[in-house]
């Protein structure tokens, strides 16, 4: 696999995305493969790289502040190291870290996140929540709260956006199919055991079958997130799904009137309340949206399957479900230094 690949891999996991921003990643990506360094050093690790410090710090007042900035990855990874990013298992890691420091007596965890894969992001959510359990825990958006920063997020006992053009939400998931018989310049030929091993194999056109499959693990995925969300902000997943999800992006004030977040309020103003009076924060707040007249969005029906088509499946055909989450197969595009 040369670096090309191995950089385009990277960002082929299931992902909950602020659109345009993995194409942004790509980009960099694609400019970063042109540079022998870069080259170098992913060709060394193209994955797993070794877990950094639970990196938070202790404020005055025993709180403990946790940034959790750019695309959300499952662990740290060479791609990572390039171009930024968090990811869920160091976050879990400061969580529970957290939890056990004496020192600790409240937590603020921030966050700018457009998203990025769900792996991972189960675990660094039970984390928080069971730090939120002990000490009182703020989550706050200093720009976007997308994805899977906002799942995790969401276990914290209160949620806020530090101004009115914050973007939260994105509850989505993506899975892309990529097909393009030009790209080796040549035959591939795979050898496989298992009916499902390969069913979206990459060297050839997504078959309904395949993309019936790539639907069943979407739709489990989807359900996993919006139920969490649920969950912690204390509703139903009928009724998260109408107000919170569908891949919904929500700016400052619709955050709120959604029950996505509580309230408006800088960084640095909640840690300063959280230092003066923790307390105020112990209990886990309702995610029940404020009465203002707002007019409640319909559930979407639970497609449970492809959404038909008129035209058959094809290499360039997208395939999406009612609930705001979609198969697509689309040409990969071309990654050549430059």
């Amino acid at each position: 696999m040369n670096t090309t690949d191995q950089l385009f891999a990277l960002t082929c996991a299931p992902l909950a995305v602020l659109p345009g921003s993995l194409a942004t990643v790509l980009d960099r990506a694609t400019a970063l493969a042109a540079r022998p360094a870069s080259v170098e050093a992913l060709q060394l690790s193209p994955f797993a790289l070794s877990e950094p410090a639970a990196g938070y710090e202790v404020r005055d007042g025993g709180v403990a502040v946790l940034i959790v900035s750019g695309l959300i990855f499952s662990k740290p990874n060479a791609l990572q190291s390039l171009i930024g990013g968090a990811a869920m298992s160091t976050v879990a890691s400061a969580a529970r870290a957290m939890r056990l420091d004496s020192r600790v007596k409240s937590a603020l965890i921030d966050f700018d996140s457009p998203g990025g894969t769900l792996a991972g992001a189960p675990a660094a959510e039970r984390e928080v929540r069971q730090l939120a359990a002990s000490k009182p825990v703020v989550a706050v958006s200093t720009g976007r709260l997308v994805g899977p920063a906002y799942m995790v997020a969401s276990a914290a006992n209160a949620v806020f956006v530090s101004g009115t053009t914050d973007m939260t939400g994105g509850l989505a998931v993506t899975v892309t199919h990529r097909f393009n018989p030009q790209a080796s310049g040549g035959i591939t030929t795979e050898v496989t055991a298992g009916r499902y091993k390969r069913l979206a194999s990459d060297t050839a056109p997504l078959t309904a079958e395949g993309a019936a499959y790539l639907r069943s693990q979407v739709d489990e995925l989807y359900r996993v997130l919006v139920d969490t969300v649920a969950r912690n902000r204390g509703t139903t997943p009928d009724d998260a799904m109408a107000r919170m999800a569908e891949g919904r992006v929500f700016i400052g004030q619709q955050a709120i009137d959604a029950g996505l977040v509580d309230g408006i309020a800088s960084a640095d103003s909640l840690i300063a309340r959280l230092a003066a009076d923790p307390k105020q924060f112990a209990m886990r707040r309702s995610g029940q949206a404020p009465a203002r007249g707002r007019t409640r969005a319909a559930v979407a029906p639970h497609a449970g399957s492809i959404v038909k088509a008129a035209a058959p499946i094809s290499p360039r055909t997208p395939v999406r479900a009612a609930l705001g989450v979609h198969v697509c197969t689309a040409t990969r595009p071309a990654l050549t230094p430059r």
